[in-house]
């Protein structure tokens, strides 16, 4: 309600007010210009309501986020979440593991982290300040319990803090509830993010550290409180300190901080002081490592990996765009950071960006500035390694994102409701096209030998126990795959060879180890086609159809009667074959003749020569069903390239392939082997490959093996062997 008075006193050119406030309602007295006094009686029950209503639009907002995300969690990692590390960077992700479990068994001696490989002295390891893995194991001793569980909860939970803050960082910039909702879905759905937030690499807590960082660092900006600077710095630091590469964002921020202090032609030597002592405790950090590193190694990345050239970094760029544009961000997500971008851009050339903004995107242009430095001194780690986006790209995508999404938020009329609707869809199709990205990530696949190798190791620590081989033992594990997956899942600590030449073999079998454990399908593929030796020298303990145990005896060498099995099948525990037959190649057709008369299985050896234009050579095809339930198939050929002297210098390449297959042809599995020379010195090799067959129920099924010629290459092969073995053991 207002109404008017005159005064009689005209000496007052100024706008005068008071307000007289009782318990529900204002009076204002206003002296106008025209002197009259006016008096405004406002109703604080309106201002109520409107407080209320904003406050349960928050709440409802919250609500729902938490609902969604919630939802989300339990969609994406309800079978995951107790995962042992696999699939995608498993072998990164079990060093991170050793790590913990490194603590749980020194004692909690923060100062010498380890890992359970042994080619560090003791397994002591140089590492980024392993601050995360400390507190999982001591998580694990809270529990009683040792399992993945933890540490995967405990990244997922730490991330969820991360964009706790993150929602709120959006919010005091936009003013915007859904707004906030909307960037924290963003990014919780953003492919790469949603893979490792509930796994075991630093790159997801240092994200969360610095969405928290951000955080205090624009409150301190908005009101320049110095325990909101020190918040931010401090969680800065803990961001870089386990990921030495999110230096990229600590740095962004000091260079914001300079250019205030250029501006205001004063040092702040309060924050001056604060990042002095954030840099100060990570360079000691960093010492320390490489300390650690001088003084007993370390089995984690300790030098720069540039591009070799410009044709070579423009290489590793195009093929990183292709493989990763769409685990970066999904279309959806890349039509969001679009529609932010243009609203940003806009409202940047028309000059109505709030200063706030500008600073967010000052940041965020830093930030992009900062990644290609990392991504120039990095180049050859991008083309495998995605997750390095988290410590780089992913920052400064995000804070790009927030002030146009405030902007558009911003809308009135009609564009109040349609923008929400929008950005709903898109955060639908992104959600659900991250879903499908993370089931590419853990799908099951031959080829994935870390992971063949997981599930060959699972449940040996047990299977160890049971053969008296003591928790103490060192073992030493061939064709391993990672540094400590192996390892950790025997229980035991040792040494792992990632990569079996010959010459790597015989510097193996120097070192101080107990015993000696194989994977029975890389057996005779990869280690006595290197070392056919081993086969004389190697004495086989036991096995459980998916690892054998061994010990070495140096002395034994070929031709000498020792009492040791010196036949493969000897070596991998198999016994009488239930089906055997030799397929016999000629040189003059490509038919395939079978032989299976056994007078004749060991007396023919016919050369086929296969021509370039040849991709497939002679195949093996029998019903499933003659295999008499056999689930093991052992394959051995020969290739000899020495009959011409056009073949000599050829270094041959070809794939040994197994596919089963129903009756309409399509595959119900598929493996192969790649065959390659061992060394330029020998043309004539024998090559022997183990395959492990599943079972099916299904009766109508084929199994076919046969030579892929992919090269295109000339190559001369011998018969092939097939002797199929029924194994004591069940697998699941």
């Amino acid at each position: 309600m207002t109404t008017g008075l005159p005064l009689r006193h005209k000496k007052c050119p100024i706008l005068v007010a008071t307000q007289v406030a009782s318990r529900h309602h204002f009076l204002e007295f206003t002296i106008s210009k025209t002197n009259y006094l006016h008096l405004h009686v406002s109703n604080q029950t309106d201002q109520d309501k409107v407080q209320t209503n904003q406050a349960v639009s928050k709440a409802v907002v919250i609500t729902f986020l938490v609902m969604i995300i919630s939802t989300l969690c339990f969609w994406y990692y309800h079978d995951i979440i107790t995962w042992f590390p696999s699939h995608i960077h498993a072998w990164t992700q079990s060093d991170r593991l050793a790590l913990a479990y490194g603590f749980l068994e020194n004692g909690f001696d923060f100062f010498t982290p380890r890992t359970y490989n042994l080619y560090t002295a003791d397994g002591i390891t140089g590492v980024d300040f392993p601050i995360h893995e400390y507190l999982v194991a001591i998580l694990m001793k809270i529990f009683g319990t040792n399992e993945p569980f933890i540490f995967r909860a405990y990244t997922l939970g730490y991330s969820l803090v991360g964009y706790a803050f993150l929602y709120l960082l959006a919010r005091k910039i936009t003013g915007r509830d859904i707004v906030a909702a909307v960037v924290v879905l963003f990014a919780f759905t953003a492919p790469i993010l949603t893979y490792y937030q509930a796994g075991f690499i630093p790159s997801s807590t240092s994200l969360a550290s610095s969405f928290i960082g951000f955080y205090f660092f624009f409150r301190f900006r908005e009101g320049q409180k110095y325990v909101h600077l020190y918040w931010a710095i401090g969680l800065l630091t803990l961001a870089v300190l386990p990921r030495a590469s999110v230096n990229i964002v600590l740095f962004a921020v000091l260079l914001v901080e300079v250019i205030r202090w250029w501006k205001d032609r004063k040092i702040d030597k309060k924050a001056l002081v604060a990042f002095v002592i954030a840099y100060a405790i990570i360079a000691a950090s960093l010492m320390y490592k490489n300390h650690l590193s001088s003084e007993y190694g370390t089995r984690f990345l300790a030098s720069l990996m540039p591009a070799s050239d410009v044709t070579h970094l423009m290489d590793i760029l195009k093929e990183s765009w292709s493989r990763w544009q769409l685990q970066l961000l999904t279309k959806y997500h890349w039509l969001l950071l679009g529609i932010s971008g243009i609203a940003s851009g806009i409202a940047l050339l028309k000059g109505k960006l709030k200063t706030l903004d500008k600073e967010v995107l000052l940041i965020s242009l830093l930030l992009f500035g900062g990644s290609v430095i990392f991504f120039l001194a990095l180049a050859r780690q991008l083309i495998a390694h995605e997750y390095y986006f988290m410590d780089s790209l992913y920052p400064a995508i995000i804070l790009l994102l927030i002030p146009g999404l405030g902007i558009i938020g911003n809308s009135s009329g009609l564009g109040k409701v349609i923008w929400p609707l929008i950005f709903g869809g898109l955060l639908i199709g992104a959600a659900i096209d991250s879903k499908a990205v993370q089931d590419e990530k853990y799908a099951q696949t031959e080829w994935d030998r870390g992971e063949v190798t997981r599930k060959n190791f699972t449940g040996s620590d047990i299977f160890l126990d049971g053969l008296g081989i003591p928790r103490d033992a060192k073992i030493l594990v061939f064709e391993a795959y990672s540094t400590n997956a192996p390892l950790l899942l025997m229980g035991r600590r040792g040494y792992t060879i990632l990569n079996s030449r010959e010459e790597n073999i015989k510097r193996a079998l120097q070192l101080d180890y107990d015993y000696i454990v194989v994977q029975d399908a890389y057996f005779p593929s990869d280690l006595i086609y290197q070392a056919p030796w081993i086969v004389y020298a190697f004495h086989r303990i036991g096995g459980n159809g998916r690892i054998s145990i061994y010990t070495y005896h140096k002395d034994r060498v070929p031709g000498m009667p020792y009492p040791v099995q010196r036949s493969i099948p000897g070596l991998l525990g198999l016994n009488i074959p239930e089906f055997q037959k030799r397929l016999v190649l000629t040189e003059d057709s490509v038919t395939n003749k079978i032989v299976s008369d056994s007078s004749t299985f060991s007396m023919i050896d016919v050369t086929h020569r296969m021509t370039r234009e040849m991709e497939f050579g002679g195949a093996l095809v029998v019903p499933l069903a003659e295999l008499n339930g056999a689930d093991r198939l052992l394959i051995d050929l020969s290739f000899d390239n020495s009959g011409s002297e056009e073949l000599r210098d050829v270094e041959p390449e070809f794939d040994v392939v197994l596919s089963i297959e129903s009756p309409s042809g399509q595959k119900q599995y598929y493996k192969s082997f790649r065959v390659k020379r061992r060394n330029s010195n020998v043309a004539f090799y024998g090559y022997t490959c183990l395959f492990d067959i599943p079972y099916f129920e299904e009766n109508d099924l084929t199994l076919k093996c046969y030579i892929w010629n992919r090269f295109k290459q000339e190559l001369e092969i011998n018969a092939l062997d097939f002797k199929a073995y029924k194994s004591k053991y069940v697998f699941n």
